[in-house]
């Protein structure tokens, strides 16, 4: 495929001069450059555009909720509920445009930096866009479940939230759920 446009291209090219040629390269290079510019080879769900990071509360509560609804599916594990501490803050990494000038008088020169946030438009919003996000890690994780008492039950919960939020054990604490009004 790819030689049957590479000899396409140098049968209709051959007759060109090298001023037509030197013309042809240039704007292909600027056709490129716009499109690239104007995002058409960008996945536009690779980065958010959000304007807002989800809240710590937030991201707390998710994967709270996710944990009991997960730990109620393994055996040996009834009712789950699940508390999670989270130490830091959540935070977002900009991209940003640079530039600089520079200016010289006879007297003095001045060089000035600007810093622009790159923003990408959608529909009628336009955000920042966004390199990198990261939330806060998670310090401890405290499991009250019916089934707990069992040591092999007590082992597998364990074990699935070492695995699920990279958390050592002794980070870990799994009681049982009492029974007495119910």
């Amino acid at each position: 495929m790819k030689s049957g446009i590479t000899n396409l291209l140098k049968g209709k090219t051959d007759s060109l001069s090298d001023r037509q040629k030197m013309l042809l390269t240039v704007i292909l290079l600027v056709a490129g450059i716009l499109l690239i510019m104007s995002g058409g080879f960008r996945d536009k769900t690779e980065h958010s555009g959000s304007l807002e990071l989800v809240s710590s509360n937030e991201y707390k509560t998710s994967l709270e909720s996710q944990l009991e609804k997960m730990l109620s599916a393994v055996e040996g594990v009834g009712e789950a509920k699940v508390m999670i501490t989270l130490v830091g803050e959540n935070s977002k990494t900009i991209a940003y445009n640079e530039s600089q000038s520079a200016s010289t008088n006879q007297n003095s020169s001045q060089e000035n930096t600007s810093k622009d946030a790159v923003l990408i438009k959608d529909g009628t919003t336009s955000a920042p866009y966004t390199l990198n996000e990261s939330y806060p890690d998670v310090a401890g994780v405290l499991v009250v479940a019916t089934g707990a008492e069992d040591s092999l039950t007590k082992s597998y919960i364990i074990s699935a939230i070492k695995s699920t939020l990279n958390v050592s054990a002794n980070n870990i604490t799994v009681l049982p759920m009492s029974t007495m009004g119910k």
